[in-house]
């Protein structure tokens, strides 16, 4: 499918009917407050969508300034059963580092009506084609552009609040990682999911990135909750971000596994995991806090004779190379579970 690049603009606020629309948008918006109990619903809700989206169509390249002044681009993906009136869930999906969100969404698969058939998608594009936490985005404020987006697309669109989710590839990773540490936006972000995640230790030179280094210093994480669901994708054989950490790019890549452990410490569960051996070993799935009510809430696949691609039982534009899963619908069935 080939995005279309659309306007922002609307009708004229100053004529009749855009300004019943706007008040019959604000009343929906009360009338949800007072009678939706299982969703909580945005001021977006009742509204129309804006010009040239509709349920089911091609994604549209929208043009957005943050904050402080940045302007940036985001796709945006309506699903085919979208209602104006009824709360969505939301996605948001974060390129890798030199790709763009036209790849992301060709790569992923999220805009599926198979796969998801409900949930907004919102597919942004980074500066530079990379992310806060690329070690060449210093001073890039990607996460207040997070915040900023989500603002604006709670007033555009009919959303449920308590479930706006996070995936992403790669560098994405690394910024999907930094949203479930802020202590802001992992209030507002019911969960997260990177696939291949490139964690660059803060401050560690690829000359420090000893074994020791990388299999024990923490990220700087400070959420503002617990009990934050988090599902990880990692290929054995990934030579570009490798499993077990290594030196990169004047800077040092964490151990996943002992990232996965540090998550389950930091909310109280310790590092103790269930280990699930599937297709004859193939693949290994770890779930952390096994026996509580929230097992799984740390949750991981290990793929064997996998690389740095996007895991799918049919080739992507990543790779021609198959594996046994499908990353997408497991996140989306994760997504489905967890609920702020």
């Amino acid at each position: 499918m080939s995005p279309l690049t659309l306007s922002r603009q609307r009708q004229s606020p100053s004529s009749l009917n855009q300004r019943l629309a706007a008040l019959l948008c604000g009343a929906f918006f009360l009338f949800f407050l007072l009678t939706t109990v299982a969703a909580t619903p945005t001021s977006g809700c009742g509204c129309d969508l804006p010009v040239g989206q509709s349920p089911g169509a091609p994604s549209v390249q929208v043009p957005f300034q943050q904050s402080n002044g940045v302007n940036r681009t985001y796709l945006i993906h309506i699903p085919k059963n979208y209602n104006q009136n009824t709360p969505a869930p939301v996605v948001l999906n974060f390129h890798g580092r030199g790709r763009n969100n036209i790849y992301q969404e060709f790569l992923t698969g999220f805009s599926r009506p198979d796969w998801n058939p409900n949930a907004i998608v919102v597919y942004p594009q980074g500066i530079n084609d990379r992310w806060q936490g690329d070690p060449e985005s210093l001073n890039v404020d990607d996460v207040g552009f997070v915040s900023d987006l989500i603002s604006s697309i709670s007033h555009e669109y009919c959303l449920d609040s308590k479930r706006i989710y996070a995936t992403a590839k790669s560098n994405g990773g690394s910024l999907v990682n930094q949203l479930a540490c802020d202590f802001r936006l992992s209030t507002q972000i019911a969960a997260f999911a990177p696939v291949s995640a490139a964690l660059y230790l803060p401050g560690v030179s690829e000359e420090k990135c000893s074994d020791y280094i990388r299999r024990s210093v923490s990220f700087p994480c400070s959420p503002g909750r617990t009990e934050i669901p988090i599902l990880e994708f990692h290929g054995f054989d990934d030579d570009t971000i490798p499993y077990y950490g290594g030196p990169r790019r004047q800077s040092c890549l964490i151990s996943i596994p002992h990232w996965l452990e540090d998550w389950a410490k930091l909310q109280g569960y310790g590092p103790t995991f269930r280990n699930s051996s599937l297709f004859d070993g193939n693949v290994i799935k770890l779930e952390y806090a096994p026996g509580t009510k929230n097992e799984g809430i740390i949750s991981h696949y290990a793929i064997k004779n996998w690389s740095h691609d996007w895991p799918s039982k049919n080739s992507t534009v990543d790779t021609l190379k198959t594996t046994f899963i499908d990353a997408t619908p497991i996140i989306m069935a994760f997504f489905d579970k967890h609920v702020l």
